[in-house]
């Protein structure tokens, strides 16, 4: 080997190809899996409908409605307002109790608010204003919290995750395993542990950046389903990019915790 080969990557050149490999194969679970998760959270937003609903049972019903439109018309963001169909009302509501009979006179008036934005309406503030006029009027949205949604549906990639670290681990193990020659003559030598560290790490992240950079043109140029600009600096770059320093920073602290545990010892 020559000086820079014992310097950054004192294994040999099949090892590291291999280390590409097995970066490259998570990078493409983990990407796949979070954009998929990020799209489908989007389809349910898009397809969520924000509801009004105002009970039958008020006094003075029709005035206090009127009030509530009103205040809804001042809001920028509210297009307009449809009342749901009532039959679809029930339906849904029968639904929910388990197909217990409802009669027709507890049915509350829904209307969907179609609005510019969703990510803009103010649910809490709306509500505040409506309770002044009917307090057991309610607006709400039909879409779902991230965080139940993603306990329901998401299961494999939390066991994905526990994998890659079990897998990470052994990997790391092996990798210093593979450089211990490397690391006694290292020391034989006495050169300082701080330089093994420095010269290891930059050895690495060249590896986990070709497997990054790798999977970059892989996914979003045959993965994504999207005819991507491969230098647009977009969302889903930003994402991606959030990925890759996860990615990275798990492997770092991995890694040295383990070489400093191996370093000790010698």
């Amino acid at each position: 080997m020559n000086y820079l080969n014992i310097k950054y990557f004192p294994a040999n050149s099949s090892f590291y190809f291999f280390l590409i490999l097995i970066n490259l194969f998570y990078l493409l679970i983990f990407t796949s899996n979070i954009f998929w998760i990020s799209a489908k959270q989007t389809k349910e937003f898009k397809n969520s409908k924000i509801l009004l609903i105002i009970p039958k049972n008020v006094d003075e019903k029709e005035e206090k409605r009127d009030l509530i439109f009103n205040q809804l018309s001042l809001e920028s963001q509210i297009i307009s307002v449809e009342i749901e169909d009532n039959r679809k009302v029930k339906l849904l509501l029968e639904e929910i109790l388990e197909s217990t009979a409802i009669s027709d006179d507890i049915i509350p008036e829904v209307y969907n608010l179609k609005v510019k934005n969703k990510k803009k309406i103010n649910l809490k503030y709306l509500n505040n204003k409506l309770s002044k006029i009917i307090p057991s009027a309610k607006i709400f949205s039909t879409y779902e919290a991230p965080k139940s949604f993603l306990k329901k549906t998401y299961a494999l990639f939390y066991f994905l995750i526990a994998i890659f670290i079990i897998t990470n681990y052994f990997l790391v193990n092996n990798i210093i395993y593979k450089t211990k020659n490397y690391l006694s003559l290292a020391r034989a030598f006495g050169i300082k542990n701080l330089i093994i560290y420095k010269n290891l790490n930059i050895g690495f992240f060249l590896i986990i950046f070709m497997s990054f950079l790798i999977c970059y043109i892989i996914y979003f140029s045959f993965l994504s389903g999207e005819k991507n600009n491969l230098l647009v600096f977009d969302k889903n770059l930003y994402i991606y990019l959030s990925i890759c320093l996860l990615y990275y920073l798990y492997f770092l602290l991995n890694f040295n915790i383990q070489l400093y545990s191996f370093l000790k010892k010698l």
